[in-house]
């Protein structure tokens, strides 16, 4: 998932960091399956 918004939607990744008004950082949990995720915003 990571990769396809570096790759294919990076331009989305660029407009949500612009909407928001802070960068947005991905990182890999192995402890997550593929369904799991958080948002954290610093």
């Amino acid at each position: 998932m990571i990769d396809l918004f570096l790759d294919e939607e990076s331009q989305s990744l660029a407009m949500l960091s612009d909407f928001i008004g802070k960068p947005v950082s991905l990182q890999v949990e192995t402890a997550y399956n593929q369904e799991q995720f958080d948002i954290i915003l610093m």
